[in-house]
């Protein structure tokens, strides 16, 4: 089973240095539709997510696991569980994104590959992924396929742009002493700003029980997602 980098949507899931500007890159989901095109296979990367005393965000916050080595893996800690990076077009805009999703969106497109007739790679279909608040935990998202249709000029121009390098860079597992690194950072942050303020940070990376965006732009401080210097 792949542990990062690029895979596919047939994967069953087992519960430069430049800075990435999150704000412009990724992509926020908005409620009700969301019209995309992806333009390739999805990147997956491993996240534990803890919960720390003290912190508002009932939820917990994502830490990456580093794989090999990894101190939460050997501590008593949640396990790692997957999410996953794509880049897209939003049909809404015409922007080029990428959507940091969760197992919920990742496993209800595996589902339709696995289980719809004909239907095999999603970057050939347009895909609406819609956002409900009042779902419940099961539904808060959901995917339809739209018809098979042929990439735009467009789209193919923007899928010749894209940045491997970039990709990989986001998914690539941080070293071991990292991991803890940010597990301090956030446990101090929460520490030294209080309640007050801990309200104010958003996680970008909520889980499949949440009611908040499991794609939402990463704010400068939630330290959920750490970033990997490219060539690093």
């Amino acid at each position: 089973m792949v542990q990062y980098g690029k895979t596919d949507w047939k994967e069953k899931n087992y519960n430069s240095g430049n800075k990435i500007n999150y704000k412009e890159k990724f992509l926020k989901l908005s409620n009700g539709k969301n019209i995309v095109r992806f333009l390739t296979d999805p990147y997956k990367y491993m996240v534990h997510k803890i919960k720390f005393t003290g912190d508002p965000n009932q939820y917990g916050r994502n830490i990456r696991c580093s794989l090999e080595d990894c101190p939460l893996c050997d501590g008593d800690y949640p396990r790692a569980k997957p999410k996953y990076i794509v880049p897209l077009v939003v049909r809404k805009t015409g922007e080029f994104k990428y959507l940091d999703m969760g197992p919920q969106i990742y496993d209800k497109i595996h589902g339709i590959v696995e289980n719809m007739d004909d239907f095999d790679n999603p970057t050939e279909y347009e895909i609406n992924i819609t956002r409900n608040p009042n779902g419940g935990a099961s539904n808060f998202y959901d995917v339809f396929p739209g018809k098979k249709k042929a990439m735009s000029a467009e789209d193919i121009m923007m899928s010749e742009e894209i940045d491997y390098e970039e990709l990989e860079s986001l998914v690539k597992p941080p070293a071991s002493e990292e991991v803890m690194e940010s597990y301090s950072k956030i446990e101090n942050w929460i520490k030294k700003n209080g309640i007050k303020q801990a309200e104010t940070v958003t996680n970008s990376e909520e889980d499949d029980t949440e009611s908040t965006s499991e794609s939402s732009v990463v704010e400068e401080d939630d330290f959920s997602f750490k970033v990997n210097k490219i060539g690093k």
